[in-house]
C-alpha cells in the first residue's frame, strides 16, 4: 500500500525533548513565520519521484505553487483549504486535522482513496522527469556555452 509522507518543509526538527513541547512549538511557527519563501525543496520531490501522496506543512500557497508548475495535488484525500490559512499555527492545527481524519478512516477506505490518486501519483512523477530532464539539458547548454567562450 502506499504511504501518505508528510513532509515538514521549512521547519527545524532539531533534537525535541518531551518537556521542551512548548519552546519547540515556538521554534516551529517561528521558523514558518520568518521562512514564507515559496520554492519546491528536494523534501517535495521525494514523495512526488517515490509515487506518494503528500501533505505540506511550509509557507502558504504551496500547493498553488505546484499545480502552477504543473502538478496535480490530492484533494481526493485531503481538504486542501489549509494551504491559503496564512496564520501558520491555525495551518499547521488544519494540516494536523487532515492526517488525524484519514488515519481513522478503515483501512478498506485508505485503500480505496490511494487507489483513487494512482493516476496523479504517477502523472506527478512524469512531470518531475520531464522538467528534470528539461533543466538538466539547460545546464548542459550553459555549460556548452560557457566552454565555447
Amino acid at each position: 500500500m502506499t504511504d501518505i509522507v508528510l513532509w515538514y518543509d521549512d521547519v527545524d526538527q532539531g533534537n525535541c525533548q518531551c518537556n521542551d513541547a512548548v519552546y519547540t512549538s515556538q521554534t516551529i511557527i517561528e521558523k514558518l513565520k520568518i521562512n514564507d519563501s515559496r520554492f519546491i525543496t528536494e523534501k517535495l520531490y521525494k514523495p512526488i519521484y517515490n509515487l506518494h501522496p503528500f501533505i505540506v506543512v511550509g509557507a502558504p500557497r504551496m500547493l498553488q505553487l505546484l499545480r502552477d508548475k504543473g502538478y496535480r495535488t490530492f484533494p481526493e484525500l485531503f481538504d486542501e483549504s489549509y494551504d491559503v490559512e496564512e496564520c501558520p499555527i491555525r495551518r499547521i492545527y488544519l494540516v494536523i486535522d487532515e492526517i488525524e481524519k484519514f488515519t481513522k478512516l478503515s483501512d478498506a477506505n485508505k485503500r480505496a482513496r490511494l487507489a483513487s490518486v494512482e493516476d496523479t501519483l504517477k502523472y506527478n512523477q512524469q512531470v518531475y522527469l520531464m522538467q528534470a530532464r528539461n533543466k538538466r539539458q539547460d545546464f548542459l547548454s550553459i555549460f556548452e556555452r560557457m566552454y565555447e567562450s
